[in-house]
């Protein structure tokens, strides 16, 4: 088996970049940087940029398909505690070093004045932030608010031990088509109704990680029963477009979260053109840096609007569209270029140290 799927790597990458476009675009981030949505019309892909929440659902998706691909044979043939404590270790590695080295970066941001965070951020959230507990405050209460995602991660990487005893019953595959069909759909429909004021609440992130990491176990499933389908690519983009065309034209998107878990299917059974394209050495590279570029954006938010927020926010919405899409794309540059940084100089050395000296090696 092969130590990864690229085009699932470059997958996250992808992600990663349309969380970011969201964050510095709308606003969403403590109102920051609004210029962007003010003073530019995106057009047709206003919406689609909006609704970047749906790329951590593709992160919670893809992240269960991910640990089943890497750890189910082994944890399920030697299913013992030398290899689950190693599997967290790994885990560890992996999400601490990083989450906590943006959470000191804006504490530091904070105390010299370059940080006037509006929320209420006290002693409490700097613990949650630390030991992965932020969404048991809700929300927005992480420190780095994006890692509120991270935390409730971690939270389904404790459950993943249930998760391989239900894939251990060798369910047929429609039954598997089933329960991917009928969790997908129930997400949504709980989404529509309850909207963002049940999202902020720890109950519902528990509730999404736990079913989008399921779903991804369970894709997981029929990929390893069929690892080939017919004309897989044609599938995927045959569903890209569905996706893309909701995602544009359709301010109802809770039909896009059905949609992708056979994205993630179809591109990981992908063998011609499309996994070509998924595989080229730029995509899969920010796919390897995209947890770094996912915790970095915020922090570089925060800075941009406290040392230009003012100059940025003077800029003509007629007669300076081209310094305003210049400043964007200047600033989706920047956070790559420091998540390459983070990457080579935390996060893999951080990672490999913790895993050299905690893990069991016999």
């Amino acid at each position: 088996m092969k130590s990864e799927i690229l085009p699932l790597t470059s997958l996250r990458g992808i992600a990663a970049l349309w969380v970011v476009t969201t964050h510095i675009t709308m606003g969403t981030l403590n109102g920051y940087l609004p210029m962007f949505s003010e003073k530019t019309d995106f057009g047709i892909f206003r919406m689609l940029i909006a609704n970047g929440s749906y790329a951590v659902d593709f992160f919670f998706i893809l992240s269960g398909f991910i640990m089943c691909y890497v750890y189910q044979e082994k944890l399920t043939t030697q299913y013992n505690r030398k290899n689950f404590y190693n599997f967290y270790i790994a885990r560890f590695a992996r999400l601490w070093p990083v989450t906590t080295f943006y959470t000191v970066i804006l504490y530091f941001l904070f105390t010299f004045g370059l940080w006037r965070s509006e929320r209420d951020i006290g002693l409490a959230n700097y613990i949650t932030s630390i030991f992965f507990l932020d969404f048991t405050l809700g929300l927005d209460t992480a420190i780095n608010m994006p890692a509120w995602s991270i935390s409730i991660e971690f939270f389904a990487y404790l459950l993943f031990p249930l998760f391989l005893i239900v894939l251990k019953s060798n369910i047929k595959s429609v039954f598997t088509v089933f329960i991917i069909i009928f969790l997908s759909i129930l997400y949504a429909y709980l989404q529509s109704i309850y909207g963002l004021g049940w999202i902020n609440s720890p109950f519902f992130m528990i509730m999404r990680v736990s079913i989008g990491f399921f779903i991804g176990c369970q894709i997981y499933s029929l990929y390893k029963k069929n690892p080939s389908f017919i004309n897989t690519d044609r599938l995927f983009i045959f569903m890209l477009i569905i996706f893309l065309f909701l995602g544009i034209f359709f301010p109802i998107t809770y039909l896009m979260y059905p949609l992708i878990p056979w994205l993630i299917l179809f591109l990981a059974s992908s063998k011609k053109y499309v996994c070509k394209f998924m595989s080229t050495v730029p995509l899969v590279y920010l796919g390897k840096i995209s947890f770094s570029i996912y915790l970095v954006h915020y922090p570089f938010i925060e800075l941009a609007e406290a040392l230009f927020g003012q100059q940025l926010s003077d800029l003509n919405a007629v007669t300076d569209q081209f310094l305003i899409y210049s400043s964007l794309l200047g600033m989706i540059i920047v956070v790559i270029i420091l998540a390459s940084l983070s990457y080579h100089f935390i996060e893999v050395p951080s990672r490999n140290y913790i895993k050299k000296h905690y893990s069991i090696q016999n």
